[in-house]
């Protein structure tokens, strides 16, 4: 296993698990994010198209949570 060209040794079933898991939660992620963003930008269209102008909102994030936190070790001390 090496970490940002570190080798931290052998992987063990148990970090193998957590990468997967990571996997899966971070592929979650990007599907979320990708719909979310898509979602915003057809209200703007369908409000411009209706409105003939861009509407003005106040500041928020509709963003999904952050990105899911990698396995421990998977960073550099």
């Amino acid at each position: 296993l090496f970490v940002n060209g570190v080798y931290r040794g052998q992987v063990t079933p148990e970090q193998q698990a957590q990468m997967n898991q990571y996997r899966i939660e971070l592929a979650r992620w990007s599907e979320n994010f990708g719909r979310t963003i898509q979602q915003q930008v057809q209200s703007e269209l369908n409000y411009a198209l209706r409105y003939g102008t861009a509407a003005t909102y106040a500041p928020q994030s509709n963003a999904p949570a952050g990105l899911p936190q990698e396995p421990a070790f998977c960073r550099v001390a």
